[in-house]
């Protein structure tokens, strides 16, 4: 928690940033009481503290005033853009030589991908030019997407040029036009002459810059040869790995901050993080650990403080980023340690190695040692092994207890006087907060107590503020546990340390089994502005129920807009069992699926096409068919509707391109070089993605969608895509070798050895396709390459969890489901496990057995 003082002297800093003209404002004591509701006496006491401490200058007089110091060492300018003194070195260097070279209307051309940190960049410049007074303080600062009226150009040039138009009120600021290029030259050629017009006048002075995402988009005279200067900013993939890593910990920061939470991670997650394909730029980056964060959050305990983010908290694609780790090693090391566990706080990263000790207070006191090393702060220090402890009390539990299998063992090791305490106490803790234990919990708590009455120890491990900020976090169990201790203290007449008190209560967080209240909720996601949320509104009032929702997709919106839209919403209403999405079209639906995978949400559909046959009977009705022709025309076509897709075993292959020449050419070669006789080919022109969507709705429908063959990015997690350039790729036997990289595959073996050492990962590669190839003829489902990655970094993990007794790894409601639903199809993959198990000398359970086919399935969650 932060001092009054860190308080007050952050408000002047924001203070002073904000409204900073030619030197920091000065302030009274008043000013800062008002704003800060905080005593004058106090303040004044706090100043002259920031004073000694050469933060805040003092200003005799009256009333006295109090100025920031302005500090050297200060980011300014450009230089809290991650990359200022690196990839953007040049741009910055260019976008200040425009900022300050004499002249009235500087004209900028931006080119960069979306999705590069473009408006971060712009908003820099803008910065940059009020501190060096080419600005004025609060100087306008506009920015107008043309995408957004592309089809509407008059509707542009009506807010430029009117009275009061952008170009107006623009005026001694500056004006930012993303994806210039969809414009008009004309049109553009008319709002440089306006301004320049007016700038000749005296009456105007602006900066203004255009934004492309490229130099090859450029058709525009006026884009070529009116603007003065032409910055570049690089992609992500051009930028150096400290760079992205930097990103990488800014986000993490960030997310940490918005949810008041540590976020805790291994160094193998952010080996994904740095090397997966980012095709989204920094905007994608930032969105997969957003995420990935909110994936994580759904499994925090209540007054958790901490969130683990693990692999499979991220899509596929993100955790192929490990397979690329080889031909990076040396530049990766360099930045991530390797065998630690990183924490990010909001404010900064800790970082800790991997320790295994017998006891739970060697771990304490091995962890102390190690960070004391790294010259952590006290506070650091007890900050991160209060977020550790739980992750290594949960492996000191397994432990500790791996091998008692009944009550009968236990009482030959532990007094039955102790047995009975720890019964009672856990029964008292059940029955007062409707909670249930695991039965390995009155083992391991039994076993602990037993150990600290024969070695006990006045020497304390936690801190007073470790133990505080853990009995904040878990209040209700703590006066139980104190009245626990104080029984065992007066039964074995001992006097336990006081760090047993939170050891017991993690036996109680950590001993619990979980039960779910959570609801499936029900979505309903129509086209037009209203439809779906007053259907929504009229179901809550008749059933009083409220765990329905509803979806508008704007008509206006692009299905880009929609679906990132959609996919928000998903996860903010979903509760933890699933969904039912009822839709109106076939557009819906496919981005839903898609969005399925990429959230691992449960969500099954059911197809209502009332739009549909609307639309159906309005133009029948325009054709001047009578009343009756009408009707039997829509009965004709929609009796044998198929409200629920049905899982057909036919197997197709789309192929989409604008240019017939190019989809008639790929299909005959597909023909001609591969065996497709079970295998139907279908072609789509097109161009517009909505009506891809559709077409892509209705192919599914009726087939099992092999893949998809684009020359455009069709950007759908449930299927495989490839670009149509693939179809010739040489030395390809089978349709499978187009859509499979081998090189990707040795990778990741390669990889997984060298982050699992204990591992013989050479004898495990053949086993694991030869399983793999059997799951897909068990379930009767095809793993695509993206599922087939996951799935193996899985096992491997799931390999080494269980070779090091390590407590299992979250367990999803959907293998639950599985467990109890399909138990024979459970038994089968325990079959073609044997060989793993028997390489490995491990045991893996009924319930990742399950856990695998849920993956397969695509419903782990």
């Amino acid at each position: 928690m932060k001092t009054k003082k860190e308080i007050l002297l952050e408000f002047i800093q924001e203070y002073s940033n904000q409204y900073q003209m030619e030197e920091y404002p000065q302030l009274t004591t008043l000013f800062l009481s008002e704003k800060l509701n905080m005593q004058r006496t106090n303040i004044s006491t706090l100043l002259n503290q920031l004073v000694k401490e050469g933060k805040v200058k003092k200003i005799d007089g009256r009333p006295v005033l109090y100025q920031l110091v302005f500090n050297e060492n200060e980011k300014r300018d450009f230089e809290s853009l991650i990359g200022h003194d690196q990839s953007l070195k040049e741009a910055i260097m260019l976008a200040k030589a425009a900022v300050l070279y004499p002249s009235v209307l500087p004209k900028i051309l931006l080119t960069a991908e979306r999705g590069s940190g473009i408006d971060c960049f712009v908003k820099s410049i803008y910065e940059f030019a009020v501190k060096s007074k080419v600005l004025k303080n609060n100087a306008p600062y506009i920015i107008f997407d043309c995408q957004s009226y592309s089809e509407n150009q008059n509707k542009i040039k009506d807010i430029f040029l009117e009275n009061q138009g952008l170009i107006q009120k623009a005026n001694t600021g500056l004006l930012f036009l993303k994806n210039a290029h969809l414009l008009d030259d004309y049109l553009l050629s008319d709002f440089l002459q306006s301004m320049q017009h007016l700038a000749t006048n005296d009456k105007y002075k602006c900066i203004f810059i255009c934004h492309i995402d490229s130099l090859q988009k450029i058709t525009s005279y006026t884009l070529m040869n009116e603007l003065d200067y032409t910055i570049s900013i690089p992609p992500l993939k051009s930028r150096s790995l400290k760079e992205r890593y930097n990103l990488i910990e800014m986000f993490l920061n960030q997310e940490a901050k918005q949810i008041q939470c540590s976020i805790q991670l291994a160094n193998t997650v952010l080996h994904s993080l740095l090397l997966y394909e980012c095709s989204g730029q920094i905007k994608e980056l930032k969105n997969d650990i957003h995420n990935a964060c909110a994936n994580s959050y759904v499994r925090i305990q209540k007054n958790e403080r901490h969130i683990e983010l693990l692999l499979s908290d991220f899509p596929n694609h993100v955790r192929k980023g490990m397979i690329y780790y080889k031909h990076y090693k040396d530049e990766i090391d360099e930045l991530v340690s390797s065998n630690s566990q990183y924490t990010f706080t909001g404010d900064q990263v800790l970082k800790s190695i991997a320790l295994q000790k017998e006891h739970i207070y060697s771990t304490i006191d091995e962890k102390k040692k190690e960070l004391k090393k790294q010259q952590l702060t006290q506070e650091e220090t007890d900050s991160l092994i209060l977020v550790e402890l739980k992750k290594d009390f949960q492996e000191y539990f397994y432990r500790i207890t791996e091998n008692i299998y009944s009550k009968e063992q236990l009482e030959k090791i532990v007094s039955l006087k102790l047995i009975q305490d720890v019964e009672d106490f856990l029964n008292q803790m059940s029955n007062q907060y409707n909670i249930l234990f695991e039965t390995k919990t009155l083992y391991g708590l039994a076993l602990h107590i037993d150990t600290a009455i024969i070695q006990t120890s006045k020497k304390q491990r936690l801190s007073p503020k470790e133990k505080n900020d853990f009995i904040q976090q878990f209040p209700e169990y703590y006066k139980q546990t104190l009245q626990f201790i104080k029984k065992i203290d007066e039964d074995f007449r001992i006097h336990l340390p006081n760090d047993e008190v939170i050891m017991v209560m993690l036996f109680l967080i950590c001993g619990q089994e979980e039960i779910h209240h959570q609801e499936v909720v029900t979505l309903i996601a129509m086209h037009g502005d209203h439809t779906a949320t007053s259907i929504v509104d009229v179901v809550k009032k008749l059933s009083g129920k409220q765990s329905i929702y509803g979806y508008d997709l704007k008509l206006d919106q692009t299905i880009n807009e929609s679906y990132e839209e959609l996919k928000e919403y998903i996860l903010h209403i979903h509760q933890g069992k699933g969904m039912i999405l009822i839709y109106d079209m076939g557009s819906i639906r496919t981005m839903a699926e898609s969005i399925k995978i990429e959230l691992n949400i449960d969500i099954e559909f059911l197809e209502i096409p009332l739009t549909l046959i609307a639309m159906t009977s309005v133009n029948k009705a325009h054709e001047l068919l009578s009343l009756n022709e009408t009707y039997q025309y829509l009965q004709e076509h929609f009796k044998d509707l198929q409200y629920v897709r049905n899982n057909s075993q036919k197997e197709a292959l789309v192929l989409i391109s604008s240019l017939e020449s190019e989809l008639v050419q790929a299909k005959n070669y597909l023909l001609e070089h591969f065996d497709l006789k079970d295998i139907e080919i279908f072609l789509i022109q097109e161009s517009q993605i909505e009506s891809i969507y559709n077409r892509i709705d209705q192919i599914a429908s009726q087939y099992k969608i092999k893949g998809l063959i684009s020359r455009q990015e069709i950007h759908l997690s449930q299927y495989t895509m490839i670009p149509l350039s693939n179809v010739y790729k040489l030395n390809a036997k089978s349709l499978d070798d187009l859509f499979t990289d081998e090189d990707d595959l040795e990778n990741l073996f390669d990889y997984l050895q060298e982050q699992f050492e204990d591992i013989q990962i050479e004898n495990l590669k053949q086993p694991l396709i030869h399983f793999a190839n059997k799951l897909e003829i068990i379930l009767n489902q095809k793993i695509d390459y993206d599922t087939l990655i996951g799935l193996l970094i899985h096992i491997i993990c799931l390999i080494d969890r269980l070779k090091k007794h390590l407590s299992p790894a979250v367990h999803f409601q959907a293998a639950s489901d599985i467990l109890t639903k399909d138990r024979s199809t459970v038994e089968k993959v325990k079959e073609i496990l044997l060989p793993i198990e028997q390489i490995c000398c491990i045991t893996i359970s009924d319930v990742e057995a399950a856990t695998i086919i849920s993956i397969i399935k695509g419903k782990e969650q």
